[in-house]
């Protein structure tokens, strides 16, 4: 099992940025090329520090997401959801 990385909020916020994000991320799992954050970041937001299973899983929210405004008539460029948020 792997060890799973304990992170306080405080922690996080006196960092140093250059540690917030992966720098060792395989092409093939970063398809977009944004850059991949960091374990514990992961952690802080999905409860796990698997890479893979983080990004699979953002990438099936954004498929339902789109999905549902479709749905509706909507594509991302109508809607005011990265603006506003839900």
């Amino acid at each position: 099992m792997k060890q799973q990385q304990e992170v306080t909020i405080q922690q996080l916020i006196f960092s140093d940025p250059t540690t917030l994000t992966e720098v060792n991320v395989p092409v093939e799992w970063a398809t977009d090329g944004l850059p991949v954050p960091a374990a514990a970041l992961r952690y802080l937001v999905a409860g796990t520090i698997d890479v893979v299973w983080f990004l699979a899983s953002g990438k099936l929210a954004a498929e339902t997401v789109t999905d549902l405004l479709g749905r509706h008539g909507i594509t991302w460029d109508q809607s005011d959801l990265l603006r506003k948020g839900l």
